[in-house]
């Protein structure tokens, strides 16, 4: 066999071998970076951190809740290592004296914080510093409606205005925070 024939048949074989097998290995590539987590005092799971909000995931809801942390100002930091939930929206109900079908409204929601939810969830600090009960609504089944009554840091009213029409959503779940998470909250 020729020298010149030699040389040919390298190059026949050398363009049939696929160019996946003449690639580079491939580089090991770094772990991906895990979201941030919300864990109780006790380290107990509470959910994925987002946008200083938990998803929390009980019994089939998935509900973003809002956390109230402490602001480090003095380098910009914020320290969310002593974190509780948020309280700031009422329970309504139709009847006087907080009686019958519970709703929640969203008059305090942000439109990011329940975007792309089916429930909204309010949290109402109870006496005692881990007492918070969380109130799930349906934002799939609201209606417009005239609250007799609302229920608001353990105390039942009338609202200021009898007359004022809500959007509201009823309650089909309430959790007793305390009893599931205990406090504080931090970012792990």
């Amino acid at each position: 066999m020729s020298n010149r024939f030699r040389k040919l048949l390298f190059a026949v074989a050398v363009a049939a071998i696929p160019v996946s097998a003449m690639a580079a290995k491939p580089q090991p590539q770094p772990p991906a970076v895990q979201p941030a987590v919300y864990v109780d005092a006790d380290g107990k799971v509470v959910g994925p951190e987002i946008n200083y909000s938990v998803q929390v995931r009980l019994d089939g809801y998935v509900i973003k809740l809002c956390v109230d942390y402490i602001r480090t100002t003095s380098n910009g930091v914020i320290d969310r290592s002593g974190a509780k939930w948020c309280s700031s929206e009422p329970v309504y109900f139709e009847q006087s004296e907080c009686l019958g079908t519970p709703y929640v409204g969203l008059l305090g929601f942000n439109g990011e914080m329940i975007s792309g939810y089916a429930y909204a969830g309010v949290v109402l600090a109870g006496a005692g510093a881990n007492a918070f009960t969380l109130y799930v609504g349906d934002l799939r089944s609201g209606a417009r409606l005239v609250p007799a009554s609302l229920y608001q840091e353990g105390v039942c009213s009338v609202p200021s205005d009898p007359t004022y029409e809500m959007d509201l959503y009823p309650v089909v779940a309430t959790y007793d925070l305390g009893a599931m998470f205990k406090l504080p909250l931090r970012v792990r």
